[in-house]
């Protein structure tokens, strides 16, 4: 069409020529040059350059086979998958792919070309269910996957257990990552978790109870969560592992506890664990972090507290400058918020998991008062703790009573923590009782399936 324009023009044009009378002009050489541009405007509007189109013919069908467009012209391929096969991608030509027509658009461009089609056969999806044993859970288990791919799983322990194993869906453990390779069929992979420590020997059952650390943040200070998560494993240290690690000092020439008094270091059975849940019932981490703080104080306390009846609450923060005490505990029934107060400064760094006598032990020392000890082992209320005979026997002259072991986590906060190293037996009767059958008996009561 542009092409018969052009002609008519060009004829036109040669005819208005021939009548100007101009006897300059030559007409037969005026005539040669427009027949020129018209051919060459016929030329340029009438190449084209062919679209092809590569594929594999097991899994696809493609009409038609190639193109033949002019600059600017559009054209369509249909693609057609056979069974069980489906288009994945589509590279060249600056094309198009309409996945829902199935159709390729491209464009007639300046040169030959080819479209590639990528194919693959569909996808089958194979459900991956799972279930767990102990106190754990998992973080990244996908709940399909498709058939012959490979898989990672990985978990998170309670701060007080360990994996013990997993098993289903043929998985493996290779360089401490558990994983599933080549799946092909519905499978189910079941977690286990066990305790860190075996029940204690001196009583009947081991007592978990959560705890959740409030970080009151301000520019003062940063800890991260490492560090809170290694103070709560120090912290079961502490409490059930105690006669263990003195063992380790002996061994190392750092023991403190005397000959005589290493039969009564106790195995508390108390154990801690950051909380799963949010009282919402959403699952966390166990630490909550509130932004913009200033000093520790009731309102913030007060502000952030999570339900005393079932989580043990930490606050860790800046203390205020007047307060002298790096922590302070505010036991059940209080008209403050019953929990423990922390100066950041008094969280212990056990990050690299490596003991050491000297590491802080403030916390220890404080759940030691918030379970039910009062006073400190050197002295006390009549009747308190210090009282007791070591191993908890109840007798009119005991050979050794709490005042007497002089490494007790009960100490004063100015003696060195290298110097304290053990709970009673007798303290760790107390505790218990403190938890099972005293004032935070509906803490125990509200995680009894935790138990």
């Amino acid at each position: 069409m542009i092409s018969s324009r052009v002609l008519s023009i060009a004829l036109l044009s040669l005819v208005n020529i021939g009548c100007s009378g101009d006897n300059d002009t030559t007409p037969t050489q005026d005539s040669g040059s427009i027949a020129a541009l018209v051919q060459n405007s016929e030329n340029t509007q009438t190449t084209k350059f062919n679209i092809n189109i590569e594929f594999d013919n097991d899994a696809i069908s493609a009409a038609p086979k190639s193109l033949s467009l002019s600059i600017g012209e559009v054209g369509d391929f249909t693609l057609n998958a056979q069974s069980g096969y489906r288009v994945t991608d589509i590279k060249g030509c600056d094309a198009s792919f309409d996945k829902n027509t199935q159709k390729i658009q491209v464009i007639g461009g300046s040169k030959v070309c080819t479209i590639y089609v990528t194919s693959k056969t569909n996808s089958i999806l194979l459900p991956i269910t799972s279930s767990v044993e102990g106190y754990g859970r998992f973080i990244s288990l996908p709940k399909r996957v498709e058939q012959g791919s490979d898989f990672n799983i990985v978990t998170k322990p309670h701060t007080d257990q360990v994996l013990d194993s997993i098993q289903g869906c043929g998985v493996k453990k290779t360089s401490g990552v558990w994983s599933v390779k080549n799946a092909q069929s519905p499978c189910h992979i079941t977690a286990k978790f066990k305790s860190q420590f075996d029940t204690p020997k001196a009583f009947s059952h081991t007592i978990r109870l959560p705890i959740v650390v409030h970080v009151l943040e301000n520019e003062n200070f940063t800890i991260d969560d490492i560090q809170i998560e290694t103070q709560i494993e120090l912290l079961n240290l502490h409490f059930r592992s105690s006669d263990l690690l003195e063992t380790l000092n002996m061994l190392s020439g750092t023991a403190r506890v005397a000959v005589e008094h290493i039969p009564y270091i106790a195995d508390v059975g108390i154990q801690f664990y950051l909380a799963t849940q949010q009282p919402s019932g959403e699952t966390f981490t166990g630490i909550n972090r509130i932004a913009d703080q200033g000093h520790i104080s009731t309102a913030s306390m007060l502000g952030s507290l999570y339900h005393p009846h079932k989580y043990i609450n930490i606050w860790v923060g800046e203390k205020p400058p007047e307060q002298s005490q790096y922590s302070i505990t505010y036991p059940a029934g209080t008209s403050v918020a019953p929990g423990i107060s922390l100066d950041y400064r008094a969280v212990a760094d056990y990050s690299s998991r490596t003991y050491d006598p000297k590491l802080n032990k403030t916390l220890t020392h404080q759940l030691g008062h918030f379970l039910g000890l009062v006073g400190h082992i050197a002295d006390g209320p009549k009747g308190s703790h210090h009282t007791l005979s070591c191993d908890g026997v109840i007798k009119q002259s005991p050979s050794c009573i709490n005042q007497d072991l002089l490494f007790n986590y009960m100490r004063h906060n100015n003696i060195a923590d290298e110097d304290k190293r053990m709970f009673s037996l007798s303290q760790a009767q107390v505790m218990r009782n403190w938890v099972t059958a005293g004032p935070l008996k509906p803490l125990y009561d509200n995680n009894i399936d935790q138990q």
